[in-house]
């Protein structure tokens, strides 16, 4: 039965300190029981195993006080070092160097020629490029096993002579994903730019006098505003011709680039097939479009646009002012008041 005890408590001890742990003081006393003592004395042989096991510990526990003390040296020893020197040769980000900087004393040298790249390096233990700048094998050469690390600021490293790194020792790292959203909005903004012929318009303003060109030409059918007109008077010439009957509308837009209109002109297919194709938008001068024959509109190539919000206020303010008149009998009494005068 002891020894059937003193075995488990073997096991108890062995597996307790397999792993030795920072402070094993607490776990020593409980090893010191004096549950435990009568055991191990009738048991030499497990007595001396579990010394062994003490020993163990106490051998550990140095172990672990000097390389506490080796840890506190080393850091000692590491604020004494100097900083590795980093060579930026071609422009980063502020806040890129900005980080290099907490790790190294930085030298932003841009636009090197080769010959100034291989005289700097010998002083470098770091250099960071770009695309722009060859790392060739003259380079490491010249680093004479300095450099240590050349860091690509972006996807590709083709100008980085890998070879030659690896017979240096020299190790090269790079940013796969760091240009992956700008590279997606740069390919969407191409898509665009072909989609709307870009280019090709650039071209075409760069090469001839806009001075020259003549203004388009603004048909509005409908009153509108003193300030919407003497908008539209900054972008064409303007033709204010109101009440137009459906034959006048279909002769005036031969000669017209754009049409505005309200809820009183029917823009039909006949209208759009009497432009034949020189109208190019169609603008309602409010939120619905039920009087714009959008497919014909379509069809001959014209764009149609609305102000859906342009009079969102004042339909608010007159249904209120519906809504009061009807509570207080504001019509009734209107009325009421003109029977008797």
């Amino acid at each position: 039965m002891a020894l059937s005890s003193s075995c488990s408590t073997l096991k108890a001890v062995n597996s307790r300190w397999a792993s030795p742990r920072p402070s094993p003081v607490p776990k020593l006393a409980s090893l010191l029981r004096p549950s435990l003592l009568p055991e191990l004395r009738y048991t030499p042989n497990v007595k001396l195993t579990a010394t062994n096991a003490l020993r163990t510990v106490e051998q550990t526990t140095l172990t672990e006080e000097n390389n506490l003390s080796t840890y506190g040296s080393d850091q000692e020893d590491l604020a004494s070092l100097p900083k590795p020197r980093i060579l930026v040769a071609e422009k980063l980000g502020e806040a890129g160097v900005s980080l290099l900087r907490e790790f190294g004393d930085v030298d932003c040298s841009y636009e090197l020629s080769p010959e100034d790249l291989k005289k700097r390096v010998v002083e470098s233990d770091a250099l960071i490029v770009r695309s722009g700048t060859k790392v060739t094998r003259e380079v490491f050469e010249a680093a004479k096993g300095r450099l240590k690390v050349v860091g690509r600021a972006g996807v590709g490293i083709d100008n980085v002579d890998l070879q030659a790194a690896t017979e240096h020792g020299c190790l090269v790292v790079n940013a796969p994903t760091a240009n992956t959203v700008a590279a997606a909005e740069h390919g969407i903004a191409l898509l665009a730019s072909m989609a709307r012929n870009v280019a090709q318009a650039d071209a075409s303003i760069k090469a001839e006098d806009l001075a020259s060109l003549p203004k388009p030409r603004i048909l509005v059918a409908e009153k509108l505003g003193e300030a919407g007109v003497s908008l539209l008077r900054e972008f064409g010439d303007v033709d204010c011709s109101y009440e137009l009957s459906p034959e006048d509308l279909k002769k005036r837009v031969v000669e017209s680039d754009a049409l505005i209109v309200r809820s009183g002109t029917k823009v039909t297919r006949e209208v759009f097939e009497a432009a034949k194709g020189r109208l190019k938008v169609v603008g309602r001068a409010g939120v619905g479009i039920d009087n714009v024959d959008l497919q014909a509109a379509t069809e001959h190539g014209c764009l149609v646009v609305n102000a859906p919000t342009a009079n969102t206020v004042a339909a608010a303010e007159h249904g209120i002012a519906l809504l009061a008149s009807m509570a207080r009998n504001v019509a009734q009494a209107d009325a009421s008041i003109k029977a008797v005068l």
